[in-house]
C-alpha cells in the first residue's frame, strides 16, 4: 500500500521548485553575500531536505579556488572543507561553511567554490516527501521562526544543477575590497528550520515515537497519578487567573480534563472506543499512522506533547508533571470542547458551533493567563458542569460521587450573590444539571 505522506516542501517554497536530488536528500547550495568581496568571509549556504522518513548521513566537501586570477595560490581557504551532519527523518535546514578571501585577493569573474555531496539512510525506511518536492506550503503549518528563517533563505541565488554525478559548481563574482564591508556574523555549522515535531501533520512523528507513546506515556495517563496534579493545576490557575475556584469545583474540572486524558488509552482505562472517539491515541498508534488522512483530528494536548517529545524524550516518564505545567492550557481546551458536547446533550440546548467554541477556549486561556476576564459563566459553561456530568465515572480516593453532587449544589447557592444578572441563564442551566446528576443517586435536589 502507497503511503499517503507527503510533507510540506520547505525547499521547493525557498528555491521555487528547483532541487538536486541526491539519494534521499533534496538539495540546493548557493553563497552568501550574494556579491562577495575580497576580504570577505563567503558562506557557503547548502539547503537540505530530506524526503526520507527515517534520519540520513550527509557528507559535504567543500572545494575552494586553489588560486586567484592572477594566480596566486591561497588567496581562498576554508578552515573545514569535509563535514559529515546527521539529519533527522523529514527534517530540513542549512548547512553554512565558512570560505576566507584575503583581502588582496584579485578581483575578478568567473570564480567557482566547488561542493561535492553524498548522502545516504542510516536505516531502512520509506518517502516523507516525493522525489519532485514535497506537499504545498502553508503559512500557518509552520512556526514564525521557521517561516522567517525560510524567506530569508530566499533571498540567495542557488544553484541546483550538477557537475558529475554528484557535484554543484558555485560560481561568483569577486569584486573588489572596500572600506567598512558588512561583516557576516553568521555561524558556521548545522542550523535546523523544522524537524518532525514541528510540523502540524504529526502522522509520522506518531509512528516514529509509537514504541516510546505506548510503552512510556499510555500507562501513566491513569486517574490515580493525573487527577491529584490536575486538581493542585487547575485550582492554581484559577487562582492567578482572578476567579477563585471552590474545592469541589476545582476537583469536577479537573475530572474532566483527567477523562480526557483517560481516553488516550480507552481499552486500558475501560472507556470504551466509542466514548473515547478523537481522543482514543492508541488506535491510531497500532495502525500505521503514516496511511492515515493528513486531517486526522487529535486532541491539542498530544500534538503538544509530540513537539515536547521531540524536545526531550524524557517528558513521557512524568506527565504527572509536564502535562500540568507545559500542557494545561492545551488540555483544558480540549475539556472545554468535550464539555460542550456533554453539556448540549444533557439540555438538548446548541450553545456554539466548533469555531465558536474553539474561540472560547482560546479566549479562556487568555483570561486565565492575564489574571483578569474569567468569571461564573465561564468557569461553569461547560467545564464544572460537564465535570458534574461525568462525576460518578471518575471516582478517585474511596470519594462519594453523592457528596460532591451535594457539596457543588450548596456551592452554587453561595455563587448565587456574586453572578451578574447576564450570568442568571447559566447558573438556571447549572442547576438543571446538578438536579439530573442528583437523580443518578436518587437525591433531592431542589432546582
Amino acid at each position: 500500500m502507497a503511503l499517503s505522506l507527503n510533507y510540506p516542501d520547505l525547499l521547493g517554497f525557498v528555491t521555487d521548485g528547483a532541487r538536486l536530488n541526491i539519494g534521499p536528500a533534496q538539495i540546493a547550495a548557493a553563497i552568501r553575500p550574494v556579491e562577495p568581496r575580497a576580504g570577505q568571509v563567503i558562506h557557503v549556504v547548502v539547503l537540505v531536505q530530506n524526503a526520507a522518513d527515517v534520519d540520513i548521513d550527509l557528507t559535504i566537501t567543500i572545494s575552494p579556488p586553489e588560486m586567484d586570477v592572477r594566480k596566486q595560490r591561497h588567496k581562498f581557504t576554508a578552515k573545514t572543507q569535509r563535514v559529515l551532519v546527521g539529519i533527522k527523518a523529514a527534517e530540513v535546514g542549512t548547512l553554512t561553511m565558512p570560505v576566507m578571501t584575503l583581502p588582496d585577493t584579485t578581483p575578478g569573474q568567473g570564480y567557482v567554490i566547488g561542493v561535492e555531496l553524498e548522502a545516504k539512510t542510516v536505516a531502512k525506511g520509506g518517502l516523507a516527501r516525493q522525489p519532485n518536492g514535497g506537499g504545498l506550503v502553508d503559512a500557518d503549518y509552520l512556526t514564525p521562526k521557521a517561516l522567517e528563517a525560510l524567506n530569508e533563505l530566499k533571498t540567495l541565488t542557488y544553484i541546483t544543477e550538477k557537475r558529475g554525478t554528484r557535484r554543484l559548481d558555485l560560481t561568483f563574482d569577486l569584486l573588489p575590497p572596500k572600506l567598512h564591508m558588512a561583516v557576516d556574523t553568521s555561524k558556521a555549522g548545522w542550523h535546523s528550520i523544522a524537524k518532525l515535531e514541528d510540523y502540524k501533520d504529526p502522522r509520522l512523528v506518531i509512528y516514529k515515537y509509537a514504541d516510546l507513546l505506548t510503552l512510556q506515556l499510555l500507562p501513566r495517563l491513569k486517574g490515580d497519578t493525573m487527577f491529584p496534579a490536575l486538581t493542585a493545576a487547575t485550582t492554581e490557575r484559577f487562582a492567578q487567573g482572578g476567579y477563585p475556584l471552590r474545592e469541589v469545583e476545582a476537583k469536577l474540572i479537573a475530572r474532566l480534563m483527567t477523562l480526557i486524558l483517560e481516553y488516550a488509552a480507552p481499552k486500558e482505562t475501560q472507556h470504551g472506543f466509542v466514548a473515547a472517539g478523537t481522543f482514543n491515541i492508541r488506535s491510531w498508534i497500532e495502525k500505521d499512522p503514516r496511511l492515515a488522512d493528513s486531517a486526522l483530528e487529535l486532541p491539542r494536548w498530544f500534538l503538544r506533547m509530540l513537539s515536547a517529545i521531540g524536545q526531550d524524550e524524557r517528558v513521557v516518564t512524568a506527565p504527572e508533571r509536564v502535562i500540568p505545567k507545559f500542557l494545561y492550557f492545551d488540555l483544558l481546551h480540549d475539556a472545554t470542547r468535550y464539555g460542550f458536547e456533554l453539556v448540549e446533550k444533557a439540555t438538548g440546548l446548541e450553545l456554539g458551533m466548533p469555531k465558536e467554541i474553539d474561540e472560547y477556549a482560546v479566549q479562556n486561556a487568555q483570561y486565565l493567563q492575564s489574571g483578569s476576564g474569567m468569571d461564573y459563566s465561564r468557569a461553569y459553561l461547560p467545564l464544572v458542569m460537564a465535570g458534574a456530568l461525568i462525576n460518578d465515572r471518575m471516582v478517585f480516593d474511596k470519594e462519594d460521587p453523592a457528596a460532591l453532587i451535594r457539596e457543588l449544589a450548596s456551592v452554587i447557592e453561595e455563587r448565587v450573590f456574586e453572578i451578574s444578572e447576564a450570568d442568571m441563564p447559566v447558573y438556571e442551566m447549572a442547576k438543571q444539571i446538578i438536579g439530573q446528576s442528583g437523580h443518578k443517586f436518587r437525591m433531592d435536589i431542589e432546582e
